[in-house]
């Protein structure tokens, strides 16, 4: 092996041993708590700016966009690449998935598109769409604007988001850094992980918006939590492509 060869594998190593520890939380945690500490203190003295921020198709709702179609394209294009090399859908499915999964996110964030290339919706659209636009998740279908015991309440997207998120991105990455069946199962059907280091990302993001919402009532701190998501499975997009210890069964 080569010295150019070993010093990678040395550094990706030292990288998957940082991301899936608890020195990685704690390092994570200590950056969320001072990007949302600032943003909380944009709140409280410029709330105007903050808004200017948070709302529909400003900063942090286009970066979400950008956010999910770059995780959807990094895992199509490693699932692919899985695929070529081992010719098993078994290895190659569940990056495939992903990778579909996200790339659906950020066209719903964009309105498949209509947003980037500024084009209206048929009025037929309009009619059954809360917003009128072409998407899904602002179908009337799905409006949460009614009683507190509503089913659509509860079962819409946005709470949809956010429990794939805190699954996806806590609470599976817990049980498999912790219990070791579940590690051998996921390894065993090729599942990827997020690392255990971008925890905080999630639940931060989650409860940021979760609090400030009951407080103060603006929807523009659910814009927070969507860009937080994305910006974490991004981040494991990167890890899963770069990191070869996080391809189970791969040699």
């Amino acid at each position: 092996m080569s010295r150019s060869v070993h010093s990678n594998n040395k550094i990706e190593n030292n990288v998957h041993n940082r991301i899936n520890s608890f020195s990685g939380v704690l390092l994570t945690s200590g950056f969320m708590l001072v990007f949302l500490g600032t943003l909380l203190f944009l709140f409280a003295l410029y709330p105007k700016y903050y808004i200017l921020l948070t709302r529909e198709d400003a900063l942090f709702e286009s970066l979400t966009a950008v956010f999910y179609f770059a995780a959807g394209i990094i895992f199509l294009f490693r699932g692919i690449l899985l695929f070529k090399r081992k010719r098993r859908i078994q290895q190659s499915l569940f990056p495939l998935l992903f990778g579909l999964l996200f790339l659906f996110i950020f066209f719903e964030e964009t309105s498949w598109c209509s947003r980037i290339f500024n084009f209206s919706s048929p009025e037929i659209i309009k009619q059954i769409n809360e917003q009128q636009e072409i998407n899904l998740h602002n179908l009337k279908l799905f409006s949460g604007k009614h009683s507190m015991f509503s089913f659509k309440r509860y079962f819409n997207p946005n709470t949809i988001l956010s429990m794939l998120g805190l699954f996806l991105g806590a609470l599976l990455p817990l049980f498999a850094f912790f219990a070791v069946r579940v590690r051998k199962i996921a390894n065993k059907i090729h599942f990827p992980v997020i690392p255990v280091a971008f925890i905080p990302i999630f639940v931060f993001g989650f409860f940021y918006a979760f609090i400030l919402s009951r407080l103060f009532g603006e929807n523009t701190h659910h814009e927070i939590k969507e860009f937080m998501f994305a910006f974490g499975f991004f981040l494991f997009s990167l890890s899963f492509l770069f990191n070869k210890i996080n391809l189970p069964g791969e040699k």
